[in-house]
């Protein structure tokens, strides 16, 4: 997609920190530590990721405004936006 699109590393620590339930990561590598349920392992490096956020209601239209907002609230019918699905080459 194009640059000025991608996402900032600030908008995605927001999303990170605010819409922790829709942002997942896809790691690779690395030494098993113990018998941590999930496991977790050292040295592991991140090869994707799919990153999304909430809104409320089945929403309109779309655009840079709405999309840097999370409604965590929960009431009423959420709409979720897929913001980037990213998987290493």
């Amino acid at each position: 997609y194009p640059e000025d699109e991608a996402a900032s590393p600030d908008q995605l620590d927001f999303r990170c920190a605010n819409a922790g339930d829709f942002f997942y990561g896809l790691f690779c590598g690395g030494d098993t530590l113990g018998d941590a349920a999930p496991k977790r392992r050292k040295d592991e490096r991140l090869v994707g990721f799919v990153v999304g956020t909430c809104l409320p209601g089945a929403c309109g239209r779309l655009d840079q405004r709405s999309m840097s907002n999370h409604d965590a609230s929960g009431s009423g019918p959420l709409t979720l936006c897929i913001h980037s699905v990213v998987i290493e080459k």
